[in-house]
């Protein structure tokens, strides 16, 4: 997602082009009984790699999805991790913020528990961060 949706403009149309397939076993369906749903951070790191190697500019649409996913997505998938677990999953969620330089002086244009959501991230508040996820779950 991270390579390619900061590459195109959104078109909606009418018809319906493949019929969405349920997977039962696959990570979505699963993550949050499993500790395997901590992938879906890893993977997010890697897309951030692949962004920096392939030259995808680190722009607001980029950081509204880097902070999309390092929320109420990585916080659901992961609910079978232990508080410690959570705990040091939140610090490396806000290390990897804080070392994107373009992202340092973006902040959040969204409403309700966005930009505690963000500030949570930025100021290693993990008591902030599980409240906004929280409410915007």
């Amino acid at each position: 997602m991270f390579c390619i949706d900061t590459q195109y403009t959104e078109r909606y149309i009418d018809k319906h082009l493949y019929r969405y397939c349920v997977n039962h076993g696959g990570i979505t369906a699963n993550a949050s009984s499993s500790k395997k749903g901590l992938d879906s951070y890893w993977i997010c790191e890697e897309m951030l790699d692949w962004c920096r190697k392939l030259g995808v500019p680190f722009d607001r649409k980029l950081y509204k999805s880097t902070i999309e996913q390092l929320g109420p997505l990585t916080w659901k998938r992961c609910m079978a991790l232990t508080r410690d677990e959570h705990e040091a999953l939140f610090t490396v969620m806000c290390d990897r913020l804080a070392s994107i330089a373009e992202f340092e002086a973006m902040r959040t244009s969204r409403r309700d528990a966005w930009p505690d959501l963000e500030c949570a991230l930025r100021t290693r508040n993990y008591g902030l961060y599980k409240a906004a996820v929280a409410r915007l779950l």
